[in-house]
C-alpha cells in the first residue's frame, strides 16, 4: 500500500467533518494539513518510480480534495 493512500483518506474525512457544527476550523486546518502529508508521500513515490495501483487510488482520493470547498485551498 502507497504511504499517501492513508492521510488522502484521512484528509477526506476531516474535510467532510469540519463543518462549524462538527469541527470547524480546526478541522478544516487538520485536513489541509493531511492532504499536505498525501500530496508529500505521493511525489516521493512518483520520484521513487513506485507506481502501483495504490498509487492511483491515493491520487484519486487526493483529487477528491479539489472538489470540496476549503477557504485555505
Amino acid at each position: 500500500m502507497q504511504p499517501a493512500l492513508l492521510p488522502a483518506i484521512l484528509a477526506i474525512a476531516a474535510l467532510l467533518q469540519s463543518s462549524e457544527a462538527d469541527h470547524g476550523k480546526g478541522g478544516r486546518d487538520r485536513a489541509l494539513r493531511l492532504r499536505d502529508v498525501a500530496q508529500g508521500h505521493l511525489e516521493a513515490s512518483l520520484n521513487a518510480r513506485w507506481i502501483d495501483d495504490s498509487l492511483a487510488q491515493a491520487a484519486w482520493v487526493g483529487s477528491l480534495y479539489l472538489l470540496h470547498p476549503n477557504p485555505r485551498f
